[in-house]
């Protein structure tokens, strides 16, 4: 019975790993004119496989699930909400850069969507024992 759960863990984190690299790789490089970033998708691929990691261990779907679909849902949002703004520094002489938001919200689009599958299997545990012990009564 213990080589099932095991052997269930390993599929799913496996397979969502699988799907968050595939994120990754499209955000990198086929919509990186959309974005412009090197380093950030990278950075955000290995939080979410740390992610995975640890979800692998409690073994919690609903966490896997939200933190591989996560990546390219925070992206979505990011492509719609970002905007560009001007940030002007002065100092010994006058710098106009131009900076965008893009990366910003991207990050908490996909830590929201994340919070979001960890409060879900929080609930579906707390269920399941409140359903244990009304059982047991």
């Amino acid at each position: 019975m213990a080589d099932v759960s095991i052997l269930k863990r390993i599929v799913w984190g496996v397979g969502a790993s699988l799907v968050l690299l595939l994120s990754c790789l499209l955000c990198r490089f086929v919509f990186f004119e959309m974005h412009g970033m090197k380093d950030w998708p990278w950075i955000l691929l290995i939080f979410g496989l740390t992610v995975l990691l640890i979800s692998m261990f409690l073994f919690s779907q609903k966490v896997i699930i939200c933190t591989a679909t996560g990546y390219i849902i925070g992206f979505v949002v990011a492509v719609i909400f970002s905007s560009d703004y001007y940030a002007t520094y002065y100092g010994p002489e006058i710098v106009v850069l131009r900076e965008n938001n893009f990366w910003s919200i991207w990050t908490l689009a996909y830590l929201a969507v994340i919070v979001a599958g960890v409060l879900l299997a929080g609930t579906q545990r707390i269920r399941m024992g409140m359903q244990k012990r009304k059982n047991c009564e």
